[in-house]
């Protein structure tokens, strides 16, 4: 087993914050990032672990990025596995563990392994840094489970910001409720239930960029088809108290779903997928001032639908902050539960209309 010189080590930073824990981006010594297929961060800390393991020997810096590099390929390619990784990590004794680092599984920090233990799965952890319970429980959870819960993280804060930052207000939901209400959304390791539509698979999510390496699914990066948490309602009531992501006003769907919808009832979704095979149509056709003839009345009822949808829209302030402010108005949750939020479900316009901050009516 070989040991890491402190002198050597003392160059390199490992380690990454909160928001970022689950990436498919690994970094030889916290200076050269390099993009992975796989978000496992046993498999993280195994690539890392082989760049520090050929530096600390004493070889160039050189010979190290291609260990790094190298382990990362059996990673892509799959030829080595969590099993075989766990098995041959740390065969430290009572000597050399005093002196000898490893990278932590958790957060792919180096640690003396005289700090670190094995738990019950096989991990090499560093004491103290076990991770979230609903977040990474068992760090060998598929991709779908991942991202549910990095969203869910993210979410939560940004609840936390408004609720509590703005209307110093206790948030009345954790991010761990966030997250377990999306769970039975889940089919499969890679599959889950569109909040808005059929099964969708995250494999789709998938760049084939050769700078990103092998089929890089699009999980930690902007990409249309990726997993996203939407809230079905711009403002959610509960108990008198207004919420953003509460997890009865959350769905799973794509990101570009998510941001098509923006701030629409889901109702607009069908329209807007009916738009495009009409312009596709329209695509064949000679330029027309006004709409095909074939076109025209099925355009005339979504015109009439998208002015309903554009006055049920402002019954909701644009920003959250004075949303949230609005929710906590005398009489609000009546209103809501009365009419706010049946005709934002249906589309249908009812003749409340709300300008500015909320009155009861």
């Amino acid at each position: 087993m070989f040991s890491f010189p402190p002198a050597v080590l003392d160059q390199f930073q490992f380690g990454d914050s909160p928001p970022r824990l689950l990436t498919n981006k690994v970094w030889a010594g916290g200076v050269l990032p390099l993009s992975v297929s796989t978000e496992d961060r046993i498999k993280h800390a195994y690539i890392q672990e082989q760049f520090l393991r050929v530096f600390a020997s004493g070889s160039d810096i050189d010979i190290a990025l291609h260990a790094f590099t190298e382990a990362a390929d059996h990673v892509d390619e799959g030829s080595i596995t969590t099993t075989q990784i766990e098995e041959g990590y740390c065969k430290c004794d009572g000597v050399t563990c005093k002196h000898t680092k490893h990278v932590c599984m958790n957060d792919c920090a180096g640690r003396l392994c005289l700090d670190m233990s094995i738990d019950v799965d096989g991990r090499v952890l560093c004491q103290g840094r076990a991770p979230r319970a609903f977040e990474l429980k068992n760090v060998k959870k598929a991709t779908v489970w991942k991202r549910i819960s990095r969203l869910a993280w993210r979410v939560h804060n940004t609840d936390i910001h408004y609720v509590e930052g703005l209307l110093r207000m206790e948030l009345q939901y954790s991010a761990e409720e966030v997250a377990t209400s999306l769970f039975p959304r889940v089919i499969s390791n890679m599959e889950f239930l569109d909040g808005y539509g059929p099964a969708q698979s995250v494999l789709e999510a998938t760049y084939r960029n050769g700078y990103l390496r092998t089929l890089q699914a699009g999980q930690t990066i902007p990409y249309p088809l990726v997993l996203s948490i939407d809230k079905v309602k711009p403002l959610h009531m509960k108990d008198g108290l207004p919420a953003l992501h509460h997890p009865e006003n959350i769905v799973l769907t794509r990101l570009c779903i998510n941001l098509v919808k923006g701030k629409d009832g889901p109702s607009i979704l069908p329209w807007l997928k009916r738009l495009l095979q009409l312009a596709k149509a329209a695509k064949l056709q000679p330029v027309t001032a006004d709409y095909l003839p074939e076109q025209l009345q099925e355009m005339m009822t979504f015109e009439r639908f998208a002015d309903n949808a554009t006055i049920i829209r402002r019954t909701f302030a644009h920003s959250n902050s004075v949303r949230l402010r609005d929710g906590l108005a005398p009489g609000y949750q009546k209103t809501f539960d009365e009419i706010i939020a049946p005709q934002f479900k249906s589309g249908i316009f009812c003749g409340f209309v709300m300008r500015g901050p909320y009155k009861p009516v």
